[in-house]
């Protein structure tokens, strides 16, 4: 039994950032936009530059004027915003497309400034409050602030975020939602958003190249293997789908859908049989 893949150049650097004890965010960015687009240029790290380049901070120790100031020329003289007419588009989660487009989602509004604040000496953490991604500088005002990339740089307030809290009846507590992600952490949920994205057009390439990368980031989560089986069968691709189900039900022996695999590998067969 053979199930493994061949993960493309692209997915062996960005596990190769990955693995690094100081993850640079851009370089990630740049890989994943990379397997998404082969034709995708290492201009885009350049990109960053330049928007940093353009923003004069008279006093960076003063984080709150350096905030408004970078506020205003990523959201006021550049015009990025929250995508709110195609929000799930795969393109919101492709850091070129959203330099190009000037609209992303809220995670990838979020790097973009994160990357630019820290080209310019100003650190910025992401802050993954489920269903929408913020960040904060780590150098507050005496009162905490966070900023929301979606919604033009709008400051919240722990009040503005108490009242999301209750509003969207989130089971985890408002302290742990609150907590600063790594960037580990802020690849893994852009990577899951842009295996949602191709899941709701049904673009099952763009779902097995995305399942594929998740894959060589969380090794260790095998139950992936079950998820590429599915994609897998839906591309006809039936010798690999049972390979990967097989492997599945290796890794996962006492798992209660084992008698529906064993089933959905005899139909596979049987599918792989009729085309050969």
């Amino acid at each position: 039994m053979n199930s493994s893949f061949k993960p493309s150049d692209a997915q062996l650097a960005l596990q190769s950032v990955c693995v690094q004890s100081q993850i640079q965010l851009d370089d990630a960015l740049y890989w994943i936009a990379k397997d998404e687009d082969p034709t995708v240029s290492e201009n885009i790290l350049g990109q960053l530059d330049v928007l940093a380049s353009q923003i004069h901070l008279p006093d960076p120790s003063d984080i709150l004027d350096s905030i408004c100031r970078i506020n205003h020329h990523l959201f006021t003289t550049l015009g990025f915003s929250g995508d709110t007419e195609d929000y799930y588009h795969p393109y919101n989660s492709q850091i070129h497309k959203v330099l190009e487009r000037k609209c992303g989602l809220p995670i990838s509004l979020g790097v973009l400034y994160i990357e630019v604040a820290r080209r310019l000496d100003i650190e910025v953490q992401g802050i993954g409050f489920p269903k929408h991604f913020l960040i904060q500088p780590t150098k507050c005002t005496s009162r905490p602030f966070y900023i929301d990339p979606f919604d033009k740089g709008n400051i919240l307030t722990e009040e503005d975020l108490r009242f999301w809290h209750e509003h969207w009846a989130i089971d985890q507590s408002f302290k742990q939602c609150l907590k600063p992600s790594s960037n580990h952490e802020i690849i893994l949920r852009m990577c899951h958003n842009i295996f949602y994205a191709h899941n709701r057009l049904h673009n099952f390439e763009g779902m097995l190249r995305s399942l594929e990368r998740l894959m060589i980031l969380q090794p260790d989560l095998t139950r992936l293997h079950r998820t590429r089986s599915v994609v897998l069968g839906q591309m006809h691709r039936y010798h690999e789908s049972v390979d990967a189900l097989e492997l599945y039900m290796l890794c996962h022996p006492d798992a209660q859908d084992i008698p529906e695999c064993q089933q959905d590998v005899l139909l596979l067969k049987q599918l792989y049989g009729k085309r050969h």
